[in-house]
């Protein structure tokens, strides 16, 4: 799933809101949960691979921010989720590599 141009804009203002929202009332926020594009891509699974965004597309990186988002509400946070979904996209990654 790519997303637009707008779409991305829309979300660099969000992140960017968000951030400040973050920082302007830290004393009072308990836990506000988002990942950005970036967050995903500099992910890496352990010392010995490289990061997500040298082994991914940017539409494999955008499907990680997509299945993150169908997991909001459901208790668990982008801390949690993000390992298990990046591997599971970096093993269909291969996977697909070693069978076209």
């Amino acid at each position: 799933m790519a997303l637009t141009e707008e779409t991305r804009c829309r979300l660099n203002e969000a992140y960017e809101l968000i951030s400040k929202l973050r920082n302007d009332y830290s004393d009072v926020l308990v836990l506000l949960d988002y990942v950005t594009i970036a967050d995903i891509a500099n992910y890496q699974p352990d010392s010995e691979t490289k990061p997500a965004g040298e082994l991914l597309s940017y539409n494999e990186l955008s499907s990680v921010l997509w299945r993150l988002g169908r997991h909001r509400l459901t208790g668990e946070n982008s801390d949690n989720l993000l390992p298990s979904i990046i591997q599971f996209v970096l093993e269909e990654h291969q996977w697909r590599d070693h069978n076209i």
